[in-house]
């Protein structure tokens, strides 16, 4: 007899084991489902975050643009360095954008906006003498760089070339070129993580908790709550300056333009004589810089003017005329006019006119920032008239610093499109200008006051010739190296979706200087 009761009892249980198996089997697909749901979320909200980013760096494109449209110097009080309404925490959609830059003004603090590069200094074409006022810089670390980048084979003092990077474990050739980014620099002998980026790893230029717990966690720090950032935030491969006017026309090419061109340009300044000074300089050695039009002076230059005049009784005409009195002269000038002097003696050529006999007059010692005028005009009892200073020779040139500031930004030295390496003196950080000029901190505090006053920022170069200590050979020792006009700016923006916290942030080197404007670098962070 057939069990029917047993047959449906096993029927039901392998009914329940299908079941539960079905469940199971469903369970497991939801689950997948589930997570290929969120998974395809949180790919949809970081590329949400990513393009929130990317909108964040096309808005400091777009500010850019439109102050390259406009005349006038770059300083960080522009659009593009400080608009928190454009760059603070603005909304798209279901998420947010911020720009963010470290406040040069006030430590710890940020600003909202992009980085001038032409604020730091130029790994690719900086001076040995200025790489070495780096902060903790040493010969041991600059000659090295220094190697890195030149064309040749042969080590400095402290340096490295092929031989020292062929003798490594893992051997390699040293480039002999140009940068192209500061992260090469890693593979310059001897540079470290530290040296380069100090406590900062992550180069956003904030104190981050990670960075001031000591040895708690990486990176190491001294836990003193101020921010080592390296070299990093000083240095750059990017920087240049179009070399063009403040109203975006052609300079003038003091070393080719002919006189009817300077004197177009220029006349409404220059007096006939100094252009035609200025001609035969140049005919002789070229000019490497506008600021030697204060004083440059070639072999062979002589004083020459017309004499001074004497003072009563009997009297001798001196053979030039200078700007001040004789006995005066030398205390009232700079350090380059008297080094102009002395080299002028040393091959027995005043740099004034011939002096007359001796006597009671006082002839023209000449202007501060001007040729030497006329040596003593003779005389028996009064003192000597001054006259007016006149350049000293057709072997020499020398004119007013006020002079010079009103045809400064038309001037070039080079007919290049570029000028590598200037650094603005609007947006450079103590930090850059200290490799510019040197220890002289007070200096450097005249420079960062003027720029923040009410006379700032600076207009052009010449503008730093109204800085207190700014003296005529300190002018002409940076003029080369300077500029108020930037073309190539940093920018790091990061994108947050509000709901599900997805964080994306871009880091961009943008290149206005061209056009259409170009990015020079793109890297996603995190």
């Amino acid at each position: 007899m057939v069990d029917y009761a047993s047959r449906r009892a096993a029927a039901l249980i392998v009914v329940l084991w299908v079941v539960a198996i079905i469940g199971a089997i469903t369970m497991v697909f939801t689950r997948q489902a589930n997570m290929a749901l969120k998974i395809s979320r949180n790919i949809n909200d970081g590329n949400q975050a990513k393009l929130l980013a990317e909108a964040g760096i096309y808005r400091v494109m777009a500010e850019l643009v439109k102050d390259a449209e406009e005349t006038g110097a770059d300083s960080e009080t522009d659009k593009w360095a400080s608009n928190p309404e454009a760059f603070s925490d603005v909304f798209l959609g279901d998420g947010v954008y911020r720009v963010v830059r470290p406040d040069t003004q006030e430590e710890g603090s940020v600003a909202y906006g992009a980085v001038d590069e032409s604020g730091k200094l130029n790994i690719n074409t900086a001076t040995r003498e200025q790489l070495l006022r780096l902060p903790n810089a040493t010969p041991g670390i600059i000659d090295p760089i220094l190697d890195w980048r030149d064309d040749d084979d042969n080590p400095r003092e402290f340096g490295a070339e092929f031989d020292y990077y062929q003798s490594l474990p893992e051997p390699y050739a040293p480039k002999n070129g140009f940068f192209d980014s500061l992260e090469e620099l890693l593979l310059v002998k001897d540079m470290t993580l530290e040296i380069l980026y100090g406590e900062d790893v992550n180069t956003n230029g904030i104190l981050d908790l990670n960075e001031n717990d000591g040895d708690k966690t990486y990176p190491l720090d001294n836990s003193d709550g101020i921010l080592d950032r390296g070299w990093y935030p000083y240095l750059t491969v990017f920087s240049y300056e179009k070399n063009v006017t403040a109203e975006g026309k052609k300079r003038i090419n003091l070393n080719s333009a002919d006189k009817e061109t300077l004197t177009a340009e220029f006349g409404e300044v220059l007096t006939e004589q100094e252009i035609d000074a200025i001609i035969s300089v140049r005919g002789q050695q070229a000019f490497t810089s506008v600021g030697e039009l204060l004083n440059k002076s070639v072999a062979g230059s002589s004083g020459g003017g017309s004499g001074g005049q004497s003072g009563g009784g009997s009297s001798g005409q001196g053979g030039g005329r200078g700007g001040r009195q004789s006995t005066r002269g030398q205390t009232m000038s700079d350090s380059s006019w008297i080094e102009e002097t002395a080299l002028a003696q040393i091959r027995n050529q005043p740099a004034g006119g011939g002096g007359g006999r001796p006597g009671g007059g006082q002839g023209g010692g000449g202007r501060r920032n001007q040729a030497g005028g006329g040596g003593g005009g003779g005389g028996g009892g009064g003192s000597g008239q001054a006259g007016q200073a006149t350049q000293g020779s057709s072997n020499s040139i020398a004119i007013s610093r006020d002079k010079l500031k009103q045809i400064i930004d038309r001037l070039t030295v080079t007919d290049e499109e570029q000028l590598p390496g200037r650094v603005n003196i609007n947006t450079a950080p103590r930090e850059v200008l200290r490799c510019l000029i040197g220890e002289d901190e007070n200096l450097i505090d005249d420079i960062l006051d003027y720029r923040q006053s009410s006379n700032g920022p600076f207009a052009d170069i010449g503008g730093l010739l109204d800085v207190n200590g700014v003296t005529d050979t300190i002018f002409q020792q940076i003029a080369n190296s300077i500029c108020t006009k930037s073309s190539v700016f940093s920018a790091r923006s990061s994108g947050y979706i509000l709901r599900t916290r997805a964080y994306k942030e871009i880091f961009a080197v943008l290149d206005r200087g061209i056009s259409p404007p170009a990015i020079r670098t793109w890297k996603v962070i995190r």
